[in-house]
Parts: structure tokens; C-alpha cells; sequence
């Protein structure tokens, strides 16, 4: 059975996620601080929004990314009247790259994918790298996280950990999610070398 997250439901972890493939639930239309200060909704298939404690969010790109694209459907999970339990979310990239030996292409190609999504309704990620990459195991789905920076393709980037050494080398969000892509796949060649 599957549970669609319909538009600005924000769920909550009944507890926090201490390690990989933990059982937790979730609760739609509930927005409240989680014991480590998170908050988080589900915007799309393949792409995590985290909420920390006390940051301000552009509730304007969070309205385009609702309302141009399909919701999400929270698959794998058991679903009643009041929650959905969902028994895999997976862990980071660079704790799973042994399921991955000599696929490298496989966690590309869905990073990839999920970042030409994100462009085709006018949002650039602009913090595309390992540390943002999560995978669920059981059927190697690879999870682009961490939309934090995200902003219009034309705005000027952001101020982030991956940029070219040459302050003006991107002068656009879309030049340095593609900069950064390319950093990424280098990343990825090193991390399963």
C-alpha cells in the first residue's frame, strides 16, 4: 500500500535516526522539532528536505517545487488512517559503496537524474557532492539530500564547500550544479578506486 505526501504535509520522526534501516513512523500534517532539532518533509521522489532547528525557509521555492512536480509516494512503508511506517531509509553513500563495486555508473546516472528533475521545474541544488547522497539498500535507489541551497537556475550560486577556485568561473546556480556534478564523478572515482 502507498501513502501519498500531499501538498506542504510535513512529517515528523517520532524518533531520530540513529543508525541506517532504523523502524521509525511517520506522521502527516504534524510540524514539530524532533529530539536532535530537525525537522523534515518529503518534497519529491529521489529529493530530501531537511528543516534545522531555526532556519528560515523560502517557503516560495519550496511552493514551486509542490506545485510543478508529482507528489511523492512513500513506497516500502505499511500505511492506516494516522501514519505510515516505513522500514527503509538507507544510510550515506560512502557507507554503502560496497554494494556498488565496479557500478559506479549506477549512483551517477541517479544523481543525475534527480538533478535534471530539480532543473526541469527551475531549481538549481548547488550542493552536489558525496556528503549529500544517501542510498536506500534494498533496491539501490540512490537519493540526491540536502536542499538547503537550492535556489532559481539564473540567481547568482551560493557561497558553498564545492566552487571553483575562480570566484567567477560560475556566475549562475545552473553553471555550479554542472561544475559540481562533474567535481562529484570525480569524487565518486576515488571514493570506489
Amino acid at each position: 500500500m502507498r501513502f501519498v505526501v500531499d501538498l506542504f504535509k510535513i512529517l515528523k520522526w517520532v524518533c531520530s535516526l540513529d543508525k541506517p534501516n532504523v523502524l521509525m513512523h511517520l506522521f502527516p500534517q504534524v510540524r514539530t522539532k524532533t529530539p536532535n532539532g530537525h525537522y523534515i518533509t518529503w518534497l519529491k521522489s529521489g529529493l530530501v528536505k531537511e528543516f534545522r532547528e531555526g532556519t528560515e525557509v523560502n517557503m516560495e521555492l519550496i511552493q514551486r517545487i509542490y506545485n510543478n512536480t508529482k507528489f511523492l509516494h512513500v513506497e516500502r512503508g505499511r500505511c492506516n488512517c494516522t501514519s505510515v511506517t516505513i522500514t527503509s531509509i538507507g544510510q550515506t553513500l560512502e557507507n554503502s559503496l560496497h554494494y556498488f563495486q565496479g557500478q559506479p555508473k549506477l549512483i551517477f546516472d541517479q544523481v543525475k537524474s534527480a538533478l535534471d528533475e530539480l532543473h526541469s521545474i527551475g531549481i538549481a541544488h548547488c550542493d552536489v557532492r558525496a556528503a549529500n547522497v544517501f542510498v536506500l539498500l534494498e533496491d539501490k535507489r540512490v537519493i540526491l539530500g540536502d536542499l538547503e541551497y537550492c535556489r532559481a537556475l539564473h540567481d547568482s550560486p551560493p557561497d558553498v564547500k564545492v566552487f571553483p577556485k575562480k570566484k567567477d568561473a560560475c556566475k549562475t546556480a545552473l553553471e555550479l550544479d554542472m561544475y559540481q556534478l562533474g567535481v562529484f564523478q570525480d569524487e565518486l572515482g576515488r571514493l570506489m578506486s
